[in-house]
């Protein structure tokens, strides 16, 4: 599935992807995905777990969608897990594991694109809810607004503790 999106840069294209052709290029954006966004970088280093993708990818489990220019360039991801959930074993929910789209391509309608495609992706595959987080000290919580703005609702709160 390839859905174009105008930025005031490029146009991009969204597509799934598999997970070991998608990989090598999704590593290049991690340490600034890490950087821009994790908590307690201190204490908890990045330590991708590669074989855990590897075996979920093997499974039809893991989905990587990605964000990439008119040449091709790898400008973003969406990874996600594709299951049913243990308390619904009839319905197929898609549980957001990681996002990233480069700063650069954060304008115009480029994120809302990317999401429209990535739920299309998941009703194309009979996905009944999906489950997403954001981090709220991450631009005062900005992605809530276009969450919202895109239909979605919070119906859940997630604490964390450092110990």
């Amino acid at each position: 599935m390839v859905a174009p999106a105008a930025s005031r840069r490029c146009v991009l294209t969204f597509q799934e992807e598999a997970w070991d052709q998608a990989w090598p290029e999704i590593t290049r954006l991690l340490p600034a995905h890490w950087r821009e966004i994790a908590l307690d970088q201190e204490q908890i280093a990045l330590d991708m777990d590669v074989a855990a993708y590897e075996g979920l990818a093997r499974q039809g489990i893991l989905q990587v969608m990605s964000a990439r220019t008119a040449t091709g360039e790898l400008v973003g991801y969406f990874l996600a897990f594709i299951r049913t959930h243990v308390h619904y074993r009839t319905s197929l929910t898609a549980f957001e594991d990681m996002y990233y789209l480069a700063p650069a391509y954060r304008r115009g309608w480029a994120g809302v694109r990317f999401f429209q495609a990535l739920e299309a992706s998941w009703r194309a595959r009979g996905v009944q809810r999906a489950v997403i987080s954001y981090k709220l000290h991450f631009h005062e919580g900005r992605m809530g607004r276009l969450l919202t703005w895109l239909g979605w609702k919070p119906t859940e709160a997630v604490w964390t503790k450092l110990l």
